[in-house]
């Protein structure tokens, strides 16, 4: 349980990366006299780092061990926080980008790489229902972090960044004092060995492994693109301030609260039948928005949606862990984390894009790339995607 409440923390903190700072940019604009572009670069600063490095992570993982891998991480990740914070007191722009990029190299071996250590620790429906407590961590932090930040900025504009070094510090006194040893070692391979196996795994669960991790790029693309729709519907609306907070953080609340109860509750019903029941509900709250009154485009849409992101994630996360051995658990985390961050990344331009065409397009274009993810989940072989993987 010790080891349990360490991981916890590293979902949380890597969950205010960015969530963090968002709602105080305005106030870091002010004072640094900076424009909405250069802005709006503390967020790409710390995201393009952590995508490129995550496969690294991944193999440094397998070749060292996670908890070696995640204390430097997080070490880097925390002292990124404090140097943007001293950045801050200076007032110097160029100095708070670089804390910015040290702590995306850092974040890159934090929550990923805990959910392989969760993957190499438990196993069966033990592991479902640790991995879904990781994803409500994660969700929990989403949750809070606009809330955080707005109350520490109140102190000082830059005081959030101090954050970042404290969440961290429990993180590494918990891996420190309660690390757990899984039943096997990670198997040491170089980098071609380690690119290679991917390769490997992706032939040898062919079908399955990739119909997965489509179904997890465009679960998380629907997710960043319902937020980012929502909030332009709030802004539209002229819903500003703690307002539009608590409205956007509607479908992160349902989303930790139901990937709580997926693990500890629904999982005797199937992983990929989770999924499938996710997206349909999804699929069919976008259809729906495109009939009903605007409250439930606002409300229970959100909400939905969250719904169904957090009966979606839990189980793609166990089937997505667990399709390798710990020897390559690694691997296969850093690629899924990967395409997480290209979701993330690409769904507000893409929903921005087709929000140009007007609210009824954007929600069938939902709706019907929901389903899409329903077809390709159901080519997923659950039996045989965590055949070798239970350990």
């Amino acid at each position: 349980m010790t080891v349990l409440i360490a991981l916890l923390i590293i979902p949380f903190a890597w969950a205010l990366s960015n969530s963090m700072i968002i709602p105080i940019l305005p106030q870091i604009q002010t004072a640094l006299s900076i424009t909405d572009v250069q802005a709006g670069l503390l967020i790409t600063a710390l995201s393009v780092p952590t995508a490129i490095f995550l496969p690294f992570s991944g193999f440094l993982s397998d070749h060292y061990g996670r908890v070696k891998i995640m204390i430097p991480a997080l070490i880097l990740y925390g002292l990124g926080g404090a140097a943007a914070f001293c950045s801050g007191i200076l007032g110097s722009y160029p100095l708070m980008v670089c804390s910015r990029i040290v702590q995306g190299v850092g974040a890159s071996g934090t929550n990923l790489l805990a959910l392989s250590y969760a993957g190499d620790l438990y196993t069966g429906h033990d592991r479902t229902r640790i991995l879904s407590y990781l994803e409500a961590a994660n969700s929990t932090g989403k949750l809070v972090s606009p809330l955080l930040g707005t109350a520490a900025a109140a102190l000082a504009w830059y005081a959030p960044f101090l954050i970042y070094p404290l969440v961290c510090l429990l993180a590494i006194v918990g891996l420190v004092l309660f690390k757990a040893q899984p039943r096997q070692a990670p198997e040491k391979l170089n980098l071609k060995q380690y690119f290679k196996t991917l390769w490997t795994l992706l032939v040898e669960k062919g079908r399955s492994l990739t119909a997965a991790l489509l179904a997890a790029f465009i679960t998380v693309f629907i997710w960043f693109g319902n937020l980012y729709f929502v909030s332009e519907q709030l802004a539209e609306q002229n819903l500003h301030g703690m307002t539009s907070g608590l409205l956007l953080s509607l479908p992160v609340l349902t989303m930790a609260v139901t990937a709580v109860v997926t693990g500890r509750y629904l999982q005797r019903f199937g992983l990929v039948r989770l999924i499938t029941a996710g997206l349909v509900l999804i699929s069919a709250a976008a259809a729906a928005a495109l009939i009903l009154p605007p409250w439930f485009l606002l409300y229970a849409l959100a909400a939905l949606t969250g719904i169904g992101m957090g009966m979606i994630m839990p189980a793609l996360n166990s089937l997505i862990v667990g399709a390798a051995d710990i020897k390559k658990r690694g691997v296969v985390s850093a690629f899924y984390g990967s395409i997480r961050s290209l979701g993330s990344a690409l769904a507000p331009v893409g929903f921005g894009l087709i929000l140009n065409y007007g609210i009824n397009p954007t929600l069938t274009a939902a709706a019907v790339l929901a389903l899409m993810g329903v077809g390709i989940t159901l080519l997923i072989n659950e039996t045989e995607l965590m055949e070798s993987g239970s350990n």
